[in-house]
């Protein structure tokens, strides 16, 4: 009898318990539906990229390059991911030849990805010492960078002043240096999006403009006192400073400034302020 007690039970919560998934299928069938499809994409792309993220891992960036280059330049999928990807691997190669080459074949079946990435091709000028070419090329991007579809507005705001800051430093390579002084007083009194690029125009004007420009020294140290309080308001302490440059670091255009970035953190954090 007593077991009888028991099935009854049992059976009675059973059909409760069917009766209750059944409402909640009917109710949320879409929802685990596409949590299905995603899961099941997700694995996918993962097994179909494996040997990628093993690469990756090990940082065999040989490697990386020949897998990239296969899928690039034979399979001819020039994407957005793959080219940057390409890009970086040749520039942790210290191959700025190759970053030129594949800017060129991909000019050539997608223009689009030139724009979107010219902050990657753009360093590699910089590294290859085109002097000559790299001013112009930054130069013609600085528009060009806000029309890019896949970036959002902030995105393009910061990129663009990536785009300002490096036609700035371009010049002065060149030693164009009103050009270039105007480019990163531009930076400073639009406030950029990145306190980094602030900061860093400001030390500038300070550490090489006021010497090259003598004339000009009392004008360069007021803008840059304006970019220094801007960006110590942003980024109160050094800590803060040294944090934003370690996140920033993900972008190989931030890379490459390292030796400044540190530079211009110790000049920005100092008592002294302005020298």
């Amino acid at each position: 009898m007593r077991l009888r007690y028991v099935l009854c039970v049992l059976n009675s919560i059973t059909i409760g318990v069917s009766v209750v998934a059944l409402l909640l299928w009917r109710s949320s069938w879409l929802f685990v539906v596409v949590f299905v499809v995603l899961t099941l994409a997700i694995d996918a792309y993962v097994l179909a990229n494996r040997c990628l993220f093993r690469l990756l891992e090990r940082e065999d960036w040989p490697a990386l390059c020949v897998w990239l280059e296969q899928r690039v330049f034979v399979q001819r999928r020039y994407t957005a991911c793959l080219t940057r990807m390409l890009a970086n691997t040749y520039l942790a190669l210290a191959d700025s030849v190759a970053v030129r080459e594949l800017e060129q074949k991909t000019a050539l079946v997608n223009p689009g990805l030139i724009e979107e990435n010219a902050l990657v091709f753009g360093v590699a000028r910089i590294l290859s010492k085109d002097t000559a070419g790299v001013a112009s090329f930054f130069s013609a991007r600085l528009d060009a960078a806000v029309r890019v579809p896949s970036m959002v507005r902030k995105r393009a705001f910061s990129v663009r002043s990536w785009l300002r800051w490096y036609y700035g430093f371009s010049l002065l390579l060149d030693r164009q240096y009103p050009r270039a002084s105007e480019q990163f007083i531009i930076l400073i009194n639009e406030i950029s999006p990145s306190p980094l690029i602030n900061g860093l125009s400001a030390f500038l004007l300070v550490d090489t403009f006021s010497k090259a420009l003598v004339e000009r020294k009392a004008e360069f140290l007021t803008v840059a006192e304006n970019g220094r309080r801007q960006t110590r308001k942003r980024l109160p302490g050094i800590r803060d400073w040294n944090k934003a440059v370690s996140e920033a670091c993900s972008e190989v255009h931030v890379v490459i400034l390292l030796p400044r970035l540190q530079e211009a953190g110790e000049w920005l954090y100092t008592d002294s302020g302005v020298r």
